[in-house]
């Protein structure tokens, strides 16, 4: 899948600064509430070829696992991606 690129929506930080924050779905999520393995690493991998380097995730570990996503955190790690998890804030 080397063409597919993971679907990632740019928010300016700024009007004088070129950086975003990139906002997407879950790596590895298929549909609501459907996740797989295999989507992941997909997906990791488009994110790899993207330079994308750090991963914000804004869904508990317990939500990952109700997508049927395993070694979510594993797996982000072994992609070498900076990883921040477990913000207990509300999004509004």
């Amino acid at each position: 899948m080397e063409n597919y690129n993971f679907p990632i929506s740019w928010i300016p930080l700024s009007d004088n600064t070129p950086l975003c924050i990139g906002v997407s779905h879950c790596p590895g999520k298929l549909k609501p509430k459907k996740g797989s393995n295999t989507q992941l690493l997909v997906d990791l991998e488009s994110l790899r070829r993207q330079n994308i380097s750090s991963i914000v995730t804004l869904v508990t570990e317990h939500e990952i696992s109700l997508l049927g996503i395993d070694g979510f955190n594993e797996n982000v790690q072994k992609y070498n991606f900076e990883h921040y998890m477990n913000f207990h804030y509300t999004i509004l």
